[in-house]
């Protein structure tokens, strides 16, 4: 078990102590913030989203973060409703209970030409909720692949870096290069930090003056570094560009000092990986932006409502009491597939729509980054030759 210690300043000590009750409750949730970044606080395990077994028996045997507990509300209700309606059927026929529906009874006889138009209806629901659930795995899957793009984009910019640094005659870095890789790695950590801070509103309070400072206390900024970043002239959501840009003026004084590569195809491929991951970036807002017209999500919660409030109506005639069983199954199946398009459109669960076990854990992707912001400069720290 790895233990991490953090050493405060007396004032901020003295501070915390002084704070009212408001602020300590802020200042636990910016810790809270900062442990999920910094790697003292994981979930999932250490992956991304959960990850699972295929063996059948398995996955039967989930209920944690899986559609059947984010449904399970919805299915017992409708189940309630069609018991109750099953009970005035049998009331209203004077038939007895559990027998099978007479057609010749009127009051069945109508509930079977609801049963047609079900049938219509629920051929039509099927097929546009599957659609729906496809379109919406494949916008999910694209901002996962996005999310790492911009991770190999920064993992890049730092091998470029650490290949191409100078090293003295025993092929070691020189005191130079070592200051160059940290000063670096350390912006990029911080870029990518306040990068998910502008996009997941779970992050969204590290941008903020009070976020920031206890990223500064934290270590995972130097004071000078808080003083520039609040004195900047852009929204909060904005921050994340300022250290983009250091990464790139840091490499270009190297280069003028001799301490990196003077040469064009060092620039040329800075440059690129820089374009890239800042253009991954803007991807993912415009694509978040631009997930799923109003018009269409509209229309399509009124269109699969109707079959799902129908189901105990028109089940009646042909089963009897145990459309109760079968309304269950259907209602998991039409609800299910419907809130699982919808996290899919969320995949930072920004609306906050699901359980905690069905969104991507960003914490995850910037403690990676945060170590592989060093790993180059390790792994090239001696060579066999």
């Amino acid at each position: 078990m790895t233990a991490s210690y953090y050493r405060i300043l007396g004032s901020t000590f003295k501070q915390i102590l002084n704070a009212p009750s408001e602020q300590l409750a802020s200042m636990q949730e910016m810790d809270a913030l900062v442990n999920q970044v910094s790697g003292t606080s994981p979930l999932y395990q250490g992956e991304i989203i959960m990850e699972y077994k295929p063996e059948r028996l398995w996955l039967w045997q989930q209920y944690s973060g899986t559609i059947l507990q984010f449904n399970v509300q919805t299915t017992l209700l409708n189940m309630g409703v069609c018991a109750l309606f099953c009970i005035f059927a049998r009331e209203a026929t004077g038939l007895p209970f559990f027998e099978e529906p007479n057609m010749a009874v009127p009051f069945v006889a109508r509930l079977q030409l609801v049963h047609e138009v079900w049938n219509y209806q629920t051929a039509l629901t099927t097929f546009v909720l599957t659609f729906f659930v496809n379109q919406s795995f494949s916008f999910w899957n694209e901002i996962y692949m996005l999310t790492r793009d911009v991770q190999n984009h920064i993992n890049n910019f730092n091998l470029v870096v650490a290949t191409h640094t100078k090293r003295d005659k025993k092929n070691e870095y020189t005191k130079e290069a070592v200051q160059l890789l940290e000063e670096i790695g350390q912006f990029s950590r911080l870029y990518h930090i306040l990068l998910w801070a502008s996009k997941a509103k779970r992050f969204q309070a590290l941008s903020t003056p009070e976020g920031l400072s206890r990223m500064e206390s934290r270590g995972l900024m130097t004071s000078r570094q808080l003083k520039v970043l609040e004195e900047l002239t852009v929204a909060p959501n904005q921050l994340y560009h300022a250290p983009l840009e250091w990464m790139v003026i840091r490499a270009n004084q190297a280069m003028d000092k001799g301490v990196l590569a003077d040469e064009d195809a060092v620039r040329s491929a800075l440059l690129a990986e820089v374009r890239s991951m800042r253009n991954s970036a803007r991807d993912i807002s415009d694509k978040l932006e631009g997930r799923m017209p109003l018009a269409y999500m509209s229309s399509l919660s009124r269109f699969w409502l109707i079959p799902l409030c129908s189901h105990h109506i028109s089940l009646f005639p042909d089963l009897g009491e145990f459309s109760v069983a079968a309304v269950g199954i259907l209602t998991l199946f039409y609800t299910g597939l419907n809130n699982l398009a919808k996290i899919f459109l969320d995949p930072l669960n920004n609306e906050e729509y699901c359980e905690n076990s069905m969104f991507m854990n960003l914490g995850v992707l910037i403690r990676e980054t945060n170590a592989v912001s060093t790993l180059w400069m390790k792994a090239g720290k001696e060579l066999p030759f």
